[in-house]
């Protein structure tokens, strides 16, 4: 987006979402919806230009980590047919009314908002946190936990075994009474030694 576009509110930006959400363009496709309210929500979020084909395989997609997109076109695809489906939403009396565009330009996965009244500027979203999502969220929070995994988060440091210390204090407690015991056997056999010697004279 240009140094100079006009900025908008998130909630403005928010409610477009959801009649995005709404319109025939995307309503037989909760891929596109989920695609289309994450990647929203993220750059309302502050973290646009952060979003990343990989983000959006795994948070939308059900992808796991391993995801490649040179060999998984599942994100191209699906952000070349949301590009299609603003532009038929955009073209219909409905969406031509709005005071808000949602465009997603080639190249890139930040969508970016148009003001009608600025001339097709695109408008700077200021971050926030979108209460207002109902649809947007629904479709978001279903496609992740759609294919959600579970994993045990790792733990660091050391692993810590906790029946060896009682059984390390066991064997130096024994260790130690063997000690005294021998210590006190060589000083009695010492002292009988010495003690016949002396007798004997």
């Amino acid at each position: 987006m240009s140094a100079g576009a006009e900025s908008t509110d998130g909630e403005s930006v928010t409610e477009e979402l959801n009649r995005v959400l709404s319109g025939e363009a995307l309503a037989k496709s909760p891929q596109l919806q989920a695609m289309l309210a994450y990647v929203v929500k993220e750059t309302l979020a502050g973290r646009g230009s952060q979003i990343k084909a990989l983000n959006i395989a795994v948070d939308v997609f059900g992808r796991d980590e391993s995801f490649d997109p040179a060999t998984d076109s599942i994100v191209r695809v699906q952000a070349g047919r949301l590009r299609d489906a603003l532009g038929r939403h955009y073209e219909t009396t409905a969406g031509g009314a709005s005071d808000i565009r949602i465009e997603l330009p080639k190249g890139t996965y930040e969508p970016v908002f148009v003001r009608a009244d600025t001339g097709g500027v695109p408008a700077r979203a200021e971050p926030s946190a979108p209460s207002g999502v109902d649809k947007a969220s629904i479709a978001n929070d279903a496609a992740r936990a759609r294919d959600a995994k579970v994993s045990a988060p790792s733990m660091g440091g050391s692993v810590v075994d906790e029946g060896t210390g009682p059984r390390r204090s066991r064997g130096r407690f024994l260790s130690l009474c063997s000690a005294a015991i021998l210590a006190v056997a060589v000083a009695t056999l010492g002292y009988v030694f010495f003690a016949g010697s002396f007798g004997g004279r």
